[in-house]
């Protein structure tokens, strides 16, 4: 696992027990045999909608848990850049006028499956 980057990332649970996303079927629970998922530790999301200041991403997942039961899920998840007053209203004191926002924001995935909405 390499966790560079990713300051908005997302987990899913659990990651340890038998219901663990984290470790293979018969794995001890050891960091040695600690993995995140492929799916969602990296990889690329398809684009479903892009504006100037927003962009919603969508991805297919395949996972299974330590007690060996499938999931196919899907992930959907919107990241839109911060101005000014978003950053102002967030901490409580605004940038300087000569900053130049570089920060996003996203509301936590929508997950479904089987056609069922788990938000």
């Amino acid at each position: 696992m390499n966790v560079f980057g990713g300051e908005d990332r997302f987990w899913l649970g659990p990651e340890g027990g038998q219901f663990a996303l984290y470790f293979r079927k018969g794995d001890t629970f050891d960091l040695a045999h600690w993995q995140v998922p492929e799916g969602f530790d990296w990889g690329p999301w398809d684009v479903v909608r892009q504006s100037a200041g927003d962009v919603q991403f969508r991805k297919r997942l395949s996972l299974r848990n330590y007690s060996d039961t499938p999931f196919e899920i899907e992930v959907n998840r919107t990241v839109r850049l911060l101005g000014h007053s978003d950053i102002a209203d967030a901490l409580g004191i605004a940038p300087a006028a000569a900053t130049r926002p570089a920060s996003d924001g996203s509301g936590g995935p929508r997950l479904r499956r089987a056609g069922n909405s788990l938000t």
